[in-house]
C-alpha cells in the first residue's frame, strides 16, 4: 500500500490536552468522529466536532481535501454538549467559566472576584489575551473582523475560545484555578468591549469546550 495512503488514514487527535493517534481502514469524517467517542470515552449523544490546529471548525465536505494537503494535521476534539452535561470530565466545567455574557446573565458576574478589580488587573488580563491570539494565525482575522464590524461572528468566536482555553490548559493543566479562568475571560471582554453586552444575542462568548 502506497505511503501516503497509509498516512491518510493515520490521524493525530487531541481531546482535553490528551493527544493519541488513530488509525482507520478508511478516510471518512464520520469514521473519525464514531472512533473518536469510543476511545476517548465521549458520550455517543453527544455532538463533537473536529478543529484544525488554527482553531477552525473543519465541516465534512473538507475534511478529505485537508487532509490530503495537510496529513500531519493535529485535530482538536471539540464537544459543544460538555458544559452542559454534568456528568463531564473535569475541563468542560472550568469551560464554563469562558462563557462571559449570554442574554440573561450580566458581566459583572464574570468580573466580580472577592477582591475589587485594578485597571493594572483589566490591562494585564487583556494584554494576555491579546499576545495568545497574536501568536495565532488566526489572530489577525478576529482583530480585523472586530475593527471593521465592531463585533465578532459566530464562527470566529469559536476560534477565539479555541486559542483561549486551549492556551489556558498548556500553561495551567486540566482543571486551571478559577482565578486563571477569571482572569482570561475578564480579557476577553476587555479586549473585544460588545462581548460584555448581556442583550445582544451576538455580544456574548459562546461556549464550544
Amino acid at each position: 500500500m502506497p505511503k501516503q495512503m497509509i498516512n491518510r488514514m493515520l490521524f493525530k487527535v487531541q481531546y482535553q490536552a490528551r493527544k493519541r493517534y488513530m488509525k482507520l481502514p478508511v478516510l471518512e469524517y464520520d469514521a473519525l468522529i464514531r472512533e473518536v467517542k469510543e476511545k476517548f470515552g465521549i458520550s455517543p449523544d453527544h455532538t463533537i466536532y473536529l478543529a484544525d490546529e488554527t482553531g477552525t471548525e473543519v465541516d465534512e465536505d473538507v475534511f478529505a481535501d485537508i487532509m490530503e494537503q495537510k496529513p500531519d494535521t493535529l485535530w482538536t476534539i471539540v464537544d459543544s454538549m460538555a458544559t452542559e452535561d454534568s456528568t463531564a470530565p473535569p475541563p468542560s466545567q472550568f469551560s464554563s467559566e469562558m462563557k462571559t455574557v449570554s442574554p440573561t446573565d450580566s458581566c459583572v458576574s464574570v468580573l466580580s472576584t472577592k477582591r475589587p478589580r485594578t485597571d493594572d488587573q483589566f490591562t494585564e488580563a487583556k494584554e494576555l489575551v491579546k499576545d495568545v491570539l497574536g501568536k495565532k494565525s488566526a489572530g489577525e482575522k478576529i482583530f480585523q473582523e472586530y475593527r471593521a464590524t465592531g463585533k465578532i461572528t459566530d464562527s470566529t468566536r469559536r476560534i477565539l475560545v479555541n486559542a483561549v482555553v486551549g492556551d489556558m490548559i498548556e500553561k495551567h493543566g486540566n482543571i486551571p484555578p478559577k482565578e486563571i479562568r477569571i482572569k482570561y475571560a475578564v480579557g476577553i471582554v476587555t479586549l473585544f468591549p460588545s462581548l460584555k453586552d448581556p442583550y445582544s444575542k451576538i455580544g456574548y462568548v459562546r461556549t464550544f469546550l
